[in-house]
């Protein structure tokens, strides 16, 4: 089964003399600031043997290709498989293409050594059981990150891109988040930058509100009123590395949390909480 997303953000000038279409563009999640056009895949694409097809700039072209695939042979092996065809960023090993999880903040763009053209399938992650021994590889076995892309427009143009995933420990599923590009041709993106409306400014999923922002050393972090459960909070740098992790229990009663960063140095940093099976992304800014 396949999937294609037709979502595609509007400029403000359209949203200005077209409010109705504006309405029901922006109440599907996608946004748009400057050169880079955003889509929030909302709800967000949980693939289970199925793909997923993705054009970034809706000129009726697939760019990207996501997938998963269950399969069972009759010699007892069964194995899960997180897929992917297209132009990515990542390396080879024996020949087939094992893309990589690119660090929030890192430029995708022309400069880039790893790009790799994944014809008819490329592994994100796969999972072999055969006699109850357990096989895994590639890099992202339970992980969340960024797929680096790139494209060709119907002018010829090469133009970059960003896919946000999550990868099951197991590969069995492998679920689509949200995704931009850059419209000007040839120049990077930042993976996770949707532009001035931004991650900073993205309306969250889960309704989180965090503040100050920018923060000098305490921070508060409050949940909507009926928001119940466990949640995550991390901290990282731009290459990906947690700094700081802190779990939560919400409840009716417990909805605000105070967060120390005092011990990181002055910087932009990037957060992210989750609760619920959904994942609340936003930039911050430590001053001294």
């Amino acid at each position: 089964m396949s999937k294609q997303i037709t979502r595609k953000s509007m400029r403000g000038t359209d949203r200005m003399a077209y409010p109705g279409m504006a309405a029901a563009f922006l109440a599907m999640g996608a946004s748009a600031d400057g050169q880079i056009v955003y889509t929030d895949v909302d709800p967000d694409s949980v693939l289970t043997n199925e793909q997923m097809e993705i054009d970034f700039d809706m000129d009726g072209n697939v760019d990207v290709v996501i997938g998963q695939v269950h399969v069972s042979t009759s010699g007892g092996l069964v194995y899960d498989l997180g897929i992917v065809a297209g132009n990515v960023l990542g390396g080879t090993t024996n020949g087939f293409v094992y893309p990589s999880v690119v660090p929030n903040g890192s430029p995708i763009g022309p400069t880039d050594p790893g790009w790799q053209n994944s014809v008819s399938t490329g592994y994100l992650a796969w999972n072999a059981v055969l006699s109850s021994n357990v096989y895994q590889g590639g890099d992202w076995v339970g992980q969340f990150g960024y797929l680096g892309c790139r494209f060709t427009n119907t002018n010829g143009d090469t133009l970059y891109a960003w896919v946000y995933l999550q990868v099951g420990g197991s590969a069995q599923q492998v679920t689509v988040i949200d995704y931009a590009y850059e419209q000007i041709p040839g120049m990077a993106i930042a993976a996770g930058d949707m532009g001035t409306v931004g991650v900073g400014q993205r309306p969250s999923p889960l309704g989180v509100r965090f503040y100050p922002n920018p923060v000098r050393d305490i921070a508060e972090i409050t949940f909507p009123s009926g928001t119940d459960g466990e949640a995550t909070v991390r901290v990282m740098n731009s290459m990906g590395q947690v700094l700081v992790q802190k779990d939560l229990s919400v409840n009716a009663t417990s909805g605000t949390f105070q967060l120390d960063l005092s011990d990181l140095p002055a910087g932009t940093y990037f957060m992210t909480v989750r609760n619920g099976g959904k994942e609340h992304r936003q930039k911050i800014v430590k001053i001294a």
